[in-house]
């Protein structure tokens, strides 16, 4: 099993290679909560990546890749029976914006955590996204410079997993 390990805030170990990365603004936590803006700590498989294809070439990889369209998003919403699923924009369901005007989601890779099973109000939408810039923290997730992230997910597959210490 590959893992990608945040052992410290701002660091990640891969393939012998250190990165650069953000974690969540309020530090890790073993009790996560919804909005409570902290990355989780655990072992979380690479889902699925999701791209924005108008920005990006597709990226080589070979965990499942999904393009992002207008109208996907990320439910938040704990009182949905959609919460941290991919939902569309007929789906009676409020989220997170996956078609950001911003850089944030051009590359995304969703995160195993509170996936099989969800349980709400535990946090949702926690992935591994492009950063704004260095030290700019997210609310949650781990972000990556886009280089960075590519290279990652270049040497990924669904056996890879991210571990938050």
């Amino acid at each position: 099993m590959n893992r990608i390990i945040i052992k410290k805030p701002g660091v990640a170990r891969f393939m012998g290679r250190e990165f650069s990365c953000s974690i969540g603004r309020a530090g890790v936590s073993s009790c996560k909560q919804e909005g409570d803006k902290t990355t989780p700590v655990g072992l979380w498989r690479l889902e699925m990546a999701l791209y924005r294809e108008d920005r990006i070439k597709k990226p080589v990889t070979d965990i499942p890749l999904l393009p992002i369209r207008y109208g996907m998003r990320w439910c938040d919403d704990i009182n949905s029976d959609f919460y941290n699923q991919l939902v569309y924009s007929g789906d009676d369901a409020t989220g997170e914006t996956m078609f950001r005007a911003d850089h944030c989601y051009d590359c995304c890779v969703v995160l195993s955590y509170n996936r099989s099973p969800v349980v709400k109000g535990i946090g949702s939408a926690i992935f591994m996204h492009v950063r704004k810039y260095v030290g700019y923290p997210t609310l949650g997730c781990v972000a990556f410079d886009i280089d960075d992230l590519l290279w990652i997910l270049k040497y990924s597959s669904t056996g890879t997993y991210m571990q938050v210490i």
